[in-house]
């Protein structure tokens, strides 16, 4: 059997691997440990979240009062009770208009009297105090009409989420994404929403929708799993039509986020498929493909009509074989997961490993060829000021993975929650292929093991001259400015330039930045550089805050 494993390793069809290795594991005794709705692990989350309330960790209160709802049986003391001590909670650090929120949810629920007479005095006390925003609704107002993130009608129309400054170029043996125009910088080229989307760590699935992802400080939990929440019921019942429904209760919080998202987008695919034979035909054709060395391009419509446009060719990717076995035995692991569901496979048996087998080849194309999207998300932390923090989402998107990957990219990616856009930060000729980077633009890297960092994404060894001169940590010193980048630093106090906005106004501050990083576009490894850059991100950074609305609990 090891043998027959390892041999079919070489094969082009990747499931080969993965039902070899289910016929093994059939053998073997299989248990999923599902966790299941419980009162007492509810309450011992909202204690644990009364302790952190106590000691001001507001944000662990959160998490554990959530958890405490994930738990909490339907119609039970324990759910009225989490939702009333998150109230408190809310209530405690301003949050008015969300506490009020929860309080309502308690009602709907039917609370017993204890509960509710509490409840009453909390709504009252509530509606006595004076609603605070998080920033001046005069700012926020100014900030959002600036619309900078906005992409108009005029679209393009072989790739639905892009400009008409967007095309697809099919003349070489890969398509390319390149500029239909030239494109000034600040432009808008594409607005995307994610295929799928998952957070980045576990104690994301307490703290945002995982849905769309959003930060939000009255979520609501599954009705049937205790892993997972959602920012409303609509996130809810849309994540339980694509995916949710099949994979509730089965969902290992040790997969990475690469699997969880696979998952999700496997499911997806199939749920829009109209029968099994559909799903299995297009598996075939992934398998044809592979072994001809033919183009996935007919099935790259950048749509989310096609359910298998996510299934990007990079062909070209070396996959180790290290890298095959160790993802066939993860797939052989969600099969066994899926199986699970009696009702998700076909009944009769040959549709059923036919099903499998298509199940299995599209999870590992995933696995080895499609690219995870790493995305960061900015969250409001408190009520009195802009204050942010940022986390991190996984997922996959059709068109955002088909872009170029550079080290000094002409687009960067701004995340909306579930939704990409991507903006110009150089002028862009028109032929020129759009490029974002994959790993993170070099003045906004944490992690300097840049090499390292893109070899795990994209399995290259980069030698560009951003890795080998390591820009964004070594800036360039002996350089000549020319007359309009003086004429620019006269305009402009880069010491001060966020302070900018109050004598340009929003709008033509924001203006004034892609001015900026034009006139500077030939100096990309210096100060004023990245004085001007850092500058237009916080300010993108600042308009997310508003129009995504993420909010997340500091600490006293």
């Amino acid at each position: 059997m090891e043998d027959d494993i390892y041999m079919s390793l070489r094969s082009d069809d990747h499931s080969e691997v993965v039902m070899k290795l289910y016929e093994k594991i059939k053998l073997m005794p299989f248990v999923i440990y599902v966790e299941q709705k419980s009162e007492e692990e509810s309450d011992v989350c909202r204690k644990q979240g009364n302790e952190a309330f106590k000691l001001h960790c507001y944000r662990d209160a959160l998490k554990f009062y959530n958890k405490a709802l994930c738990y909490a049986p339907k119609d039970s003391r324990s759910l009225n009770l989490a939702y009333s001590n998150r109230s408190a909670l809310l209530y405690e650090i301003g949050e008015f208009h969300f506490a009020l929120k929860d309080i309502k949810i308690c009602y709907r629920l039917g609370c017993p009297d204890d509960i509710l007479r509490k409840l009453k005095v909390r709504e009252k006390k509530c509606y006595q105090q004076k609603q605070t925003n998080y920033v001046v609704d005069v700012t926020k107002k100014m900030i959002s009409s600036a619309n900078c993130l906005y992409l108009g009608a005029d679209r393009s129309n072989e790739i639905p989420c892009a400009s008409r400054a967007v095309k697809l170029d099919t003349a070489g043996p890969q398509s390319r994404v390149i500029a239909a125009e030239d494109i000034d910088v600040g432009t808008v080229v594409a607005s995307e929403m994610a295929f799928v989307n998952t957070s980045a760590n576990n104690e994301g699935a307490y703290l945002q929708c995982y849905h769309c992802v959003k930060s939000s400080l009255n979520l609501i939990p599954c009705n049937n799993c205790c892993s997972v929440m959602f920012c409303d019921e609509n996130c809810k019942n849309m994540s339980i039509d694509e995916y949710h429904g099949v994979e509730c209760k089965l969902l290992d919080r040790r997969f990475t986020c690469m699997v969880n998202s696979a998952l999700k987008a496997v499911i997806k695919m199939k749920n829009k498929c109209k029968s099994w034979d559909e799903f299995i035909k297009a598996s075939n054709e992934i398998i044809k493909i592979n072994q001809t060395q033919e183009s996935l391009q007919h099935m790259k419509l950048f749509s989310d009509i096609n359910p298998f446009s996510l299934l990007h060719n990079t062909k070209n990717t070396y996959v180790p074989f290290g890298k095959k076995i160790e993802r066939a035995i993860i797939t052989t692991l969600l099969i066994e997961c899926l199986e699970d569901r009696r009702s998700y496979f076909p009944t009769a048996q040959k549709e059923k490993l036919l099903a499998i087998r298509a199940t299995a080849n599209l999870l590992m194309h995933l696995f080895l060829y499609s690219r995870e999207i790493i995305l960061k998300q900015i969250a409001v932390v408190s009520a009195e000021s802009m204050e942010s923090v940022h986390y991190f989402t996984h997922g996959f998107y059709i068109f955002l993975g088909n872009l170029e990957h550079s080290c000094h990219p002409n687009l960067i990616v701004t995340a909306m929650n579930n939704k990409a856009v991507l903006t110009a930060i150089q002028p862009i000729q028109r032929g020129a292929p759009l490029t974002i980077s994959y790993v993170g633009h070099y003045l906004l890297r944490e992690n300097l093991n840049i090499e390292l960092n893109i070899y795990g994404a994209l399995g290259i060894v980069c030698s560009c001259k951003v890795c080998t001169n390591k820009w964004g940590e070594v800036f360039a010193k002996d350089y000549k400015l020319s007359p309009a980048q003086e004429e620019y630093l006269r305009e402009i106090d880069l010491e001060n330039i966020l302070r900018m906005h109050l004598h340009h106004g929003v709008v033509g501050f924001y203006r004034k930045l892609c001015q900026g990083l034009k006139v500077f576009a030939d100096l990309p490894n210096t100060m004023e550089y990245k004085k001007v850059f850092m500058a237009f991100i916080q300010y993108l950074d600042m308009y997310c805050c508003i129009e995504t609305d993420n909010k997340i609990l500091g600490d006293k």
